[in-house]
């Protein structure tokens, strides 16, 4: 039996995560979409199985149809990027391909929905980007919550949660993590949550977090989102989906979305006719 083929981008502070995740948890071969011809690209995602949009630098500010702004944390941009993933994301939603957003891909994934992207978090008093603190942690350790907007949506669509571990923080922490997931975070920008009357009608919005940008009133950044054939998430489940159930969800549930999918068709030999109207035997 053939392995499953996806397609992963970057390149990303996590690259060699998103490997280890691709061949040890998927199983699967991978190759590296970073073809900047069109049509080399498009017939590279039309091989793949799934595509993984990977993190990475920040996306250009006229890709959501910003200035560069002064005072943003911005440090780098690689905009033959964004146009090369914005085609990713625009021939996977045509051919229902699955799809695979982390951090920077969650990011494209929204703005290419028409979701806001705030510039930079870094105002929050809740911390998003540890190494901007510099704060070290383990993959074991958790930097903030991510609110479930409906828990029973999330359960039914995300596989592979463990009720030991939903238990162990309710008696440890003192709430209940049936409504809340604990989540790495690595990332000062973020897709503002809109108000549901403004939401895309074809995507479900799992999770929230909250940010602190303004006194007067507290704001919420989408976490966890997806559709019928993609999911995206603002945190990077390939750092630490051997320890943290909710990371190993995600991974799941983009499992199942590519298991939905027909394999893809065998390589088929093609003998060509002569003039005569004879088929000429392939060459040794």
């Amino acid at each position: 039996m053939s392995k499953r083929l996806i397609g992963l981008t970057g390149p990303s502070a996590f690259t060699q995560e998103c490997i280890d995740m691709m061949e040890d948890f998927y199983e699967a071969d991978f190759v590296m979409l970073y073809q900047n011809n069109t049509d080399n690209l498009i017939r590279w995602v039309d091989r793949c199985d799934g595509v993984v949009l990977a993190g990475g630098v920040d996306i250009h500010p006229t890709v959501y149809n910003n200035p560069v702004w002064n005072n943003q944390g911005f440090s780098k941009f690689d905009l033959k990027r964004d146009i090369r993933e914005i085609q990713i994301i625009d021939r996977c939603k045509e051919t229902k391909k699955p799809m695979f957003g982390i951090c920077r891909g969650h990011q494209l994934i929204g703005i290419t929905y028409g979701l806001f992207l705030i510039p930079d978090l870094s105002g929050s008093s809740i911390c998003h980007q540890p190494q901007r603190q510099q704060i070290s942690l383990d993959k074991n350790e958790p930097i903030h919550s991510v609110q479930l907007v409906k828990p029973e949506e999330y359960y039914n669509y995300f596989p592979g949660r463990d009720p030991e571990e939903r238990m162990w923080f309710k008696r440890i922490m003192g709430y209940d993590q049936n409504t809340k997931l604990w989540t790495n975070s690595f990332h000062h920008q973020g897709l503002a949550c809109p108000q549901k009357k403004d939401w895309p009608t074809d995507f479900i919005i799992f999770g929230t977090a909250r940010v602190d940008l303004d006194k007067d009133r507290l704001k919420s950044i989408i976490e966890l989102m997806g559709g019928n054939h993609w999911v995206s998430c603002q945190w990077h489940p390939e750092y630490d989906w051997r320890v943290n159930t909710a990371s190993r969800a995600v991974l799941e549930r983009f499992k199942v979305i590519m298991s939905k999918r027909q394999s893809r068709p065998a390589m088929i030999e093609v003998r060509e006719e002569t003039p005569s109207g004879e088929v000429d035997e392939p060459a040794k």
